[in-house]
């Protein structure tokens, strides 16, 4: 039995070209994606396994325009323990490198990684296990965020001398005036 291909959606927003693309699936609890929708509603949609699980896919967003290409997501990635993959039932069949192959691309050719935010199944895929973890995408901090300016935003944030919230100045305020 040979893998098929990794299902691939292209189209165009205005200048963008976009790419859904597959890295994998997974299976998750059913009841705890449809959330207080009744199972009686929601597994017409989908059946859940024996575990109550429902089958889930993972698909990056790949994004090419005039400044470069951008990915939305990584998917996984692969540094999941045997325990991990059962739980999950992950489908390793599509990696993020197949589903990149399948728009003649390679991790090397994207500029940008952005997480939507950093659960394992979206931003997983962007680091790689070595001896140690380390990015799988290019790094790049914002204007001007250099390491001396970036520890000095953290120190003022954390002062004590300086309120964290409006609700605390007031507070604040209110003590010093007795």
């Amino acid at each position: 039995m040979s893998i098929p291909e990794p299902q691939v959606r292209s189209f165009t927003i205005g200048r963008f070209k976009a790419h859904a693309i597959q890295a994998g699936g997974q299976k998750l609890d059913g009841g705890a994606m449809f959330g207080v929708v009744p199972r009686t509603l929601w597994e017409r949609k989908t059946v859940p396994d024996d575990r109550h699980r429902i089958q889930l896919a993972m698909r990056p967003l790949l994004v090419e325009a005039q400044w470069g290409r951008m990915l939305i997501d990584c998917g996984a990635g692969d540094k999941m323990g045997a325990k991990e993959l059962d739980i999950y039932a992950l489908d390793r069949s599509h990696t993020l490198d197949d589903a990149l192959a399948a728009v003649r691309l390679s991790s090397e050719s994207i500029e940008i990684a952005l997480a939507t935010h950093l659960h394992w199944d979206h931003f997983g895929g962007a680091t790689e296990r070595v001896d140690q973890f380390r990015p799988n995408a290019p790094r790049r901090g914002g204007r001007g965020a250099t390491p001396a300016r970036r520890r000095a935003t953290l120190r003022r944030r954390s002062s004590p001398s300086r309120p964290r919230t409006r609700r605390a100045a007031s507070r604040r305020a209110g003590r010093q005036g007795r």
